[in-house]
């Protein structure tokens, strides 16, 4: 019995969700820690619609993360439908964070700034660790909330900025690189697992077909070790010898 594709993507799926609530409720709190430590820099009304946004969608996807809990994880027909969702989800909040680059991002103060690239910094790499069972999901993750931050650094066409927009795209290629190894070894492991399941499976079965033949064999059978000790019988021979 080998294991099929859907029950690889069933365990990713499954893996995904199991470790999104964390994830998602720090990213609401770093996002209102960055508006906080831009809020005398940035319009207010930008901040504010900016950090609504992003907690109208984690909340959408705390709902969704509630209902793969009660519905989703046994429902292994629909493990396609679960992991979309969970990747709308994840592209939306991603591309709310990217989007900073245009609305937030501090123009005037490089001390904000630095405050603002180490923020969007640990968001990417902080999706690593939860995103990894799926490639799709962290390497569109990856793409939404740190191009919209390269592009805008691009914009600036000054030598400093040019450095800084290839070095955020070094770490996002490097970061991608080491995920998909991560992933791999993700999916290698979900395969190990799932075929020493299925020999198991297998074994019992083969056992299970022993012992009904080894019971009702209309023939006398018997096992015995190493020593000729008998060890084991069945009913026939039982019967055979009892009326001998």
């Amino acid at each position: 019995m080998d294991t099929t594709p859907q029950e690889i993507a069933a365990e990713q799926t499954r893996l995904l969700y199991a470790s999104a609530l964390l994830p998602i409720i720090v990213s609401v709190l770093a996002a209102a820690l960055l508006v906080v430590t831009l809020w005398t820099e940035v319009d207010q009304r930008l901040l504010l619609g900016w950090l609504a946004a992003l907690t109208l969608v984690s909340a959408l996807r705390l709902r969704i993360v509630s209902l793969y809990s009660r519905q989703g994880q046994d429902d292994p027909a629909n493990q396609d439908y679960w992991h979309f969702r969970f990747l709308v989800g994840n592209y939306i909040s991603a591309s709310i964070w990217g989007i900073s680059a245009f609305t937030i991002f501090p123009e005037n103060s490089l001390s904000h700034q630095i405050v603002y690239f180490m923020v969007m910094v640990g968001m990417a790499a902080g999706g690593i660790s939860s995103l990894c069972p799926s490639f799709r999901a962290v390497g569109g993750f990856l793409s939404f909330i740190l191009f919209p931050l390269i592009l805008k650094l691009l914009l600036y066409l000054t030598l400093p900025s040019l450095l800084k927009a290839f070095l955020v795209f070094l770490f996002r290629s490097v970061t991608v690189s080491g995920s998909k190894k991560i992933n791999l070894n993700i999916r290698e492991n979900i395969e190990l697992r799932h075929e020493s399941i299925n020999r198991e499976k297998v074994l019992k079965i083969s056992e299970e077909r022993y012992r009904h033949i080894f019971s009702n064999a209309p023939l006398g059978i018997l096992q015995y070790d190493s020593d000729g000790r008998i060890i084991d019988c069945n009913d026939e021979l039982v019967r055979i010898l009892g009326s001998a």
